[in-house]
């Protein structure tokens, strides 16, 4: 429900030879992360991405646990 363009307070993006590092924040929230590529994204943990091959666009959702933040990785396929 929130549309973040320039998201550095809640979302922080690394890359390494495993694939994209996202480190979001927002204790005990529910975080749809929506992001384009010409091929489908997977989580590292396995959890669902969600890809529209007609436009590009993939989102997955996260539950933030209390700590506050929740670390996920996505990979090429």
């Amino acid at each position: 429900s929130k549309f973040v363009t320039a998201g550095d307070a809640r979302i922080e993006v690394s890359e390494s030879p495993e694939g994209v590092h996202l480190v979001v924040k927002g204790a005990g929230e529910t975080v749809t992360i929506t992001g384009w590529a010409e091929r489908p994204p997977a989580r590292a943990d396995d959890a669902e991405v969600h890809h529209d091959r007609s436009t590009g666009v993939w989102t997955t959702a996260l539950t933030v646990p209390d700590r506050g933040w929740c670390r996920i990785v996505l990979r090429p396929t």
